[in-house]
């Protein structure tokens, strides 16, 4: 059951909706370069090169975590404002 669901979604992903399936492969592509070095990276930062405590971790932590959640909120917002013809832009403005 599970894998019919899912592979049915994904035929409606690449066939109905391919904005969905390039939004879905920027993400996983930004992810890929992004996350690994940040989770492996942020305590070697905080700890190592600034010299700090765990409790400072900790703080850098959860500004990722706030930074995460109102990152999801502006992202919900600007789709509505967004045509999908001009997310390519707003992306190549980001970067």
């Amino acid at each position: 059951m599970a894998k019919n669901d899912f592979s049915g979604s994904i035929r409606i992903i690449m066939k109905k909706r391919p904005d969905i399936m390039k939004m879905l492969l920027l993400a996983a592509f930004s992810r890929f370069f992004v996350m690994g070095v940040t989770l492996a990276g942020l305590p070697f930062l905080v700890r190592a090169v600034l010299g700090l405590d765990a409790k400072f971790y900790e703080g850098a932590e959860s500004a990722m975590a706030v930074a995460t959640i109102l990152g999801s909120i502006t992202a919900g917002l600007l789709t509505e404002k967004l045509r999908s013809g001009r997310v390519h832009r707003m992306i190549i403005t980001v970067l």
